[in-house]
């Protein structure tokens, strides 16, 4: 009885202390209404957009007015996403509501011009680019003709008089087409006498017309008026702002007068909020996504269920999607979270009511399996748990796929507390990513070996290239039909005074994941380069030397500058190089998003897809890619040619890739068995031990000499 007194006390008191928070908050509010030009909705913050929209319109009419300079194009794209956000954020309230229908019908007109002004910006950033890279060669091509055995003083004065009028648009002074195109017409005349004059008038044509589309740019801006529609808008809002400041005048009576209805409706909600405790407690303990317990709770849980089993077994579970990060990319976020939500589904099923599962981050998932009888048929339930994340999911016409890697630790063998459970769970789950993922591995203490391992690799790879500790080896490729030398790859080695000779499988996925591949990767480019350089000075002409690449390095914005630098440097021709990727790396990205590899193609390049029939890729998209080469992954290559599929996938690997237009290259030829067979199903080319194991740059040049030889 005293526990109930004592409850509607408490009660009784928390309705005085709202009632008298109520009427503070109602007399506030009354002052406040009577401040009108803070209370009126989200005027200011629109109008705060609207201004900074009337700013980066200017930047932008700014930027335009730069032509024939150098553009930032990282500061015009940070202008357009601050236009963006600003944008979004006025499309994103409730301005129709607000303001009325015209006013969404003024910001429709400005989205629809912005986007005609951003494709303006990028055609001009594009011609400006070409305009100024035109004017630096034709002045090299001034001084090219002043050089040569050719000389006329005449032709040199009208060379000089172009490009004095065409240099005047570094002053400000716009170009005067119909001048410079009189000059064009007396220099036509001597453009058989010196090549460099063709080229110099070529150019310069080419010139007069990027800088009439750069013209016709500049009056298309002007006739598109952003800015007026920009004003427009500014106008309907401070129309209706003062409208509404009226009615606020209005709604402030209004609502001290209705103040008794709503202290009941707040009277009603806090008891409701009283009776619905336990809702509340739901969602600050659940993911408001799946609804499954969250991080709070699995940790609240878990400390319960060890303090109450005292010592009895459980096991924890860690689940991590794999590539779920590509399906949000991709896809959206919208339909991640509906993957999410269906996966948590499944699982529960698979889990029963007897184990709890968690959702604790983005794409991970803990469960507690606490069942006798589940524990005992743990391999069961956890490949089950595999099998229906594996299931596709249909959403919005897409048939999505993925897996999941599991990591699992036992209470109390792999800990006695819950940090240490998950920490163990988690190096379990990761082991299993290693592994391929799609799979689960057991915690065991080889694992913190493993992870202190790695620790001590990162550390030494951060020194590794001043300690000039990296070496190439080189691996030759031969034609099968005739056993000639066509090329030779290049293959990283790392040794280390602690660690010894580390596997290149070992470091090289590290240097990916910090970042360090990207110093890495130059050093094995630029050292290759110099490699085949002093090859060829010894007279050995090797058509080709493969370079392998890592994707992270070529997401490098710098990365083709990089790249065109050292071939600069070394003196290295572009077409001796073979770029080998990956068949993952051309997977993770849109057609779109692979530029550049027409650039390096481009340059002369040749690309290659390296480990092919490891990923998940077709003929027919790899056929809208820039390649040369495709290299048939050495697991097909290993159990020729006693195993009859792996034949079978060879060989279809290698008519396709033909009938394509592909070089085929297979790896891993290790005994004559497997290079008939290779030459009987018309392969290419080889690699592998039979032929030739790596080699240091001094090994290579007398196998080379001997092979040459032999062959004589």
């Amino acid at each position: 009885m005293f526990q109930i007194k004592e409850s509607l006390s408490k009660h009784f008191d928390g309705v005085m202390l709202l009632l008298l928070f109520f009427v503070f908050s109602l007399s506030a509010l009354f002052i406040y209404l009577q401040n009108i030009d803070t209370n009126i909705k989200h005027y200011y913050e629109y109008n705060k957009a609207i201004v900074k929209l009337h700013t980066y319109n200017q930047e932008f009419d700014n930027t335009l007015m730069r032509s024939y300079r150098y553009l930032d194009n990282d500061d015009v794209t940070k202008i357009e996403k601050l236009f963006d956000t600003q944008l979004t954020l006025l499309k994103k309230n409730k301005l129709t509501k607000e303001f009325g229908s015209e006013v969404m019908s003024v910001l429709d007109d400005i989205s629809i011009k912005y986007t005609k002004k951003t494709e303006m910006i990028e055609s001009f950033k594009t011609l400006n680019a070409r305009i100024t890279s035109s004017i630096y060669y034709l002045y090299e091509l001034q001084k090219n003709v002043g050089k040569g055995d050719f000389k006329n003083i005449q032709i040199e004065n009208l060379l000089g008089e172009i490009l004095f009028k065409v240099g005047q648009v570094f002053l400000g002074t716009d170009l005067d087409l119909l001048k410079v195109e009189r000059d064009l017409a007396s220099l036509n005349l001597y453009r058989t006498v010196d090549e460099d004059i063709d080229y110099f008038y070529r150019h310069m044509k080419q010139l007069l017309i990027d800088v009439k589309f750069l013209n016709e740019i500049m009056k298309e801006n002007e006739a598109l008026a952003l800015e007026e529609s920009i004003n427009k808008m500014s106008i309907i809002l401070t129309k209706e702002y003062l409208v509404n400041q009226k009615k606020e005048e209005i709604i402030g009576l209004l609502f001290f007068a209705s103040a008794f209805i709503i202290l009941l409706v707040l009277i009603y909600t806090y008891l409701k909020v009283l009776a619905n405790r336990r809702e509340v407690f739901h969602l600050a303990y659940h993911d408001t996504l799946t609804n499954l317990p969250n991080r709070t709770e699995f940790e609240r849980y878990i400390t319960a269920t060890i303090r109450k089993k005292n010592k009895q077994k459980l096991m924890v579970l860690f689940i991590d999607l794999d590539r779920f990060k590509v399906i949000n990319d991709t896809l959206g976020h919208d339909i991640g979270d509906v993957m999410l939500i269906i996966l948590g589904q499944r699982i529960t099923k698979v889990l029963g009511e007897k184990n709890l599962l968690a959702r604790i981050g983005g794409d991970e998932f803990v469960a507690i399996i606490e069942n006798k009888k589940d524990m005992k048929m743990i391999d069961v339930i956890v490949a089950e748990i595999a099998s229906v994340i594996r299931e596709p999911i249909h959403i919005r016409g897409y048939s999505l796929n993925t897996t999941a890697s599991i990591g699992i630790a036992k209470y109390p063998e792999d800990g006695a507390d819950k940090s240490t459970l998950l920490k163990h769970a988690d190096s379990a789950m990761y082991h299993a990513k290693d592994l391929g993922g799609d799979t689960y591995a057991f915690y065991n203490e080889q694992l913190s070996i493993d992870i202190q391992r790695r620790l001590e690799l990162e550390q030494a790879l951060v020194h590794a290239l001043k300690k000039k500790e990296f070496t190439l080896c080189y691996q030759p490729q031969y034609r099968l039909s005739t056993g000639e030398i066509t090329g030779v790859e290049a293959l990283v080695r790392w040794k280390t005074d602690t660690l010894g000779q580390v596997p290149p499988e070992e470091f090289i996925s590290l240097a990916e994941e910090t970042g360090m591949i990207v110093e890495l990767g130059y050093f094995v480019f630029r050292s290759a380069c110099e490699a085949y350089m002093r090859w060829k000075a010894m007279g050995i002409d090797i058509p080709l030397i493969a370079i392998n690449i890592s994707s992270v390095q070529l997401r490098q914005p710098d990365a083709l500058m990089h790249f065109q630098n050292i071939l600069k440097e070394t003196g290295m021709q572009a077409e001796h190089i073979d770029i080998e990727l990956t068949e993952r790396y051309i997977m993770e990205y849109t057609t779109e998003k692979l530029t550049i590899l027409d650039d390096l193609r481009s340059m002369g390049c040749r690309i290659s897809i390296d480990d092919f029939g490891t990923g998940y890729s077709s003929m027919s998209y790899l056929k809208r890619l820039a390649i040369d080469t495709i290299k048939i992954d050495k697991s097909f290559i290993l159990e020729l040619p006693n195993n009859q599929h792996d034949a079978e996938v060879s060989k279809a690997i290698i008519v396709l890739s033909q009938s394509l237009g592909y070089e085929v290259i297979a790896e891993g030829i290790e005994t004559k068995e497997q290079e008939n067979l290779l030459k009987a199903l018309n392969c290419d080319m080889g690699q592998g031990y039979y032929f030739a194991k790596p080699m240091e740059s001094k090994a290579f040049i007398k196998f080379y000499n001997e092979k040459v030889k032999g062959n004589l």
